[in-house]
């Protein structure tokens, strides 16, 4: 089920993406009619919507007592379903360099939420698998992030202001 509502979440986002781009074009169009600069007013739209999804995330985890990040979410949200996996498929499927990934895989495991080991054919290979405290957080992470998406697209987290909560 909650692979089920996972994928929502997902595709509710995708789709909010989308709608987001064609308000965009629209209005990327009347500013190329009115010379305005369309390239700055893009740069700030998109990363508004990112931030207010990422604060309004953040937020929801800090208020339940849950010390991860949207970032660190990701990660979690790939090993619940499919865990044990290499530090090179989560690069892959999160977007991330492997800096950035190695970052957030030491910071997960000080917080005792995965363990890293060699792979047994090839010492250079890393498997993570999580831990029974980051199986744990599945549940009431879903419900936070699904309210977490909700709030940052409907406006709620001030994503189309400038004072983002």
């Amino acid at each position: 089920m909650w692979l089920f509502i996972g994928w929502s979440i997902i595709l509710f986002y995708i789709c909010m993406v989308v709608f987001a781009m064609i308000g965009l074009t629209i209005i990327l169009f009347l500013m190329s009619v009115f010379a305005i600069d369309t390239q700055a007013l893009f740069a700030l739209l998109s990363g508004k919507i990112s931030t207010a999804i990422n604060r309004k995330l953040y937020r929801n985890f800090r208020k339940m007592n849950i010390d991860i990040t949207p970032e660190q979410w990701t990660v979690l949200y790939y090993l619940w379903s499919k865990d044990g996996v290499t530090q090179q498929e989560l690069c892959n499927t999160t977007f991330k360099d492997k800096p950035s990934m190695t970052r957030l895989i030491d910071n997960l495991e000080k917080q005792g939420l995965v363990t890293r080991s060699s792979d047994a054919r090839d010492r250079r290979i890393n498997i993570i698998r999580l831990t029974e405290k980051g199986s744990g957080l599945e549940e009431v992470t879903q419900a936070l992030v699904v309210r977490g998406f909700v709030g940052a697209v409907s406006g709620g987290a001030g994503c189309c202001r400038y004072d983002v909560e």
